[in-house]
């Protein structure tokens, strides 16, 4: 009796034993477990930051641009008999100035956007006095009404681009002078206002300063039909240097 007794307390012992070490044993296999879990949980939270930083630089690249629209400064260059003109009045041409250009684009695609730009280009009379003809203040400006379509190259924040803009041009021209008549200067103004076709073709690029502002330089090539025999001008020819911000939407 006394032996079956002592193996019983064998046997319980032996059966504690191994229980616990089963417990210790399964203990460090659910560290590892959760370590791998949470490790799991960080590479996937990376991985989506990772995308939504791709997705944001991809779109800030342009490619996802509907429209933009925005104004800027131009400044303008006479070229040719625009520029100087020997007539039968004395010396007349136009010196540059700084004008306005108000800009709208609608993309059709990445690449392609169609819109319309109007402003106002100032000129001043560039004029020569002599004993017969004397100059006063006078100016000459012109209102453009254009439609236009650009295209565009790449899709990283720095886009090269080439145009033409082409429509209607508002003409208006004011020279004040004074013709000397037996010693007397009479005075005279001759007021013309005129509407004229152009075109405008222009390279340049927009760059992304933030998600919604882009910068837009360019250079555009001017050539308007206002010929004018008795002042000398064949076309109103010029070169602009157009610095504007734009607004996405």
């Amino acid at each position: 009796m006394k032996k079956l007794f002592l193996l019983f307390l064998v046997f319980l012992f032996v059966f504690d034993f191994a229980e616990a070490k089963m417990a210790y044993s399964v203990k460090p296999a659910s560290s590892n477990e959760a370590g791998i879990s949470n490790s799991d949980d960080f590479s996937s939270l990376l991985a989506k930051k990772r995308r939504r930083k791709k997705k944001k630089s991809s779109k800030k690249g342009g490619s996802d641009l509907k429209a933009i629209a925005g104004v800027g400064l131009i400044y303008t260059m006479p070229m040719g008999n625009f520029k100087k003109s020997d007539t039968a009045v004395g010396s007349i041409g136009v010196k540059g100035g700084i004008g306005i250009n108000v800009d709208g684009e609608y993309f059709v695609n990445p690449s392609f956007s169609v819109g319309a730009n109007t402003g106002m280009y100032n000129f001043s009379y560039d004029t020569k006095n002599d004993s017969l003809v004397k100059f006063d203040k006078s100016t000459y400006k012109i209102i453009p009404l254009n439609l236009k379509g650009t295209f565009y190259f790449g899709k990283g924040p720095l886009r090269p681009f080439f145009g033409i803009n082409l429509g209607m041009n508002i003409i208006s021209s004011k020279i004040n002078f004074s013709v000397n008549q037996d010693s007397l200067w009479l005075r005279n103004e001759k007021i013309d206002k005129m509407t004229k076709f152009g075109l405008a073709p222009m390279v340049g690029i927009l760059y992304d300063i933030t998600d919604q502002l882009l910068l837009n330089v360019n250079l555009r090539y001017e050539s308007i039909s206002a010929k004018d025999k008795k002042y000398g001008f064949n076309n109103a020819t010029f070169m602009g240097v157009h610095f504007g911000i734009l607004y996405t939407f």
